[in-house]
């Protein structure tokens, strides 16, 4: 099972959707704008709701 997830490219500031597979805890998405990798730490809340955080893959 995967989410949508919309969120905000760490490069060009573009809100990008990706698809975040249910059980990672990290991946690397490209901007669907800038092209540019976004590393994607995933989680989940209290309440067991997906959280993903967003950061530049060049750091």
């Amino acid at each position: 099972m995967s989410d949508i997830v919309t969120l905000t490219c760490p490069y060009c500031g573009a809100p990008t959707d990706v698809h975040v597979e249910a059980g990672a805890d990290r991946c690397i998405e490209d901007c669907t704008v800038c092209c540019q990798p976004i590393e994607l730490t995933i989680g989940a809340d209290v309440d067991g709701n997906t959280t993903v955080e967003a950061h530049r893959g060049d750091e």
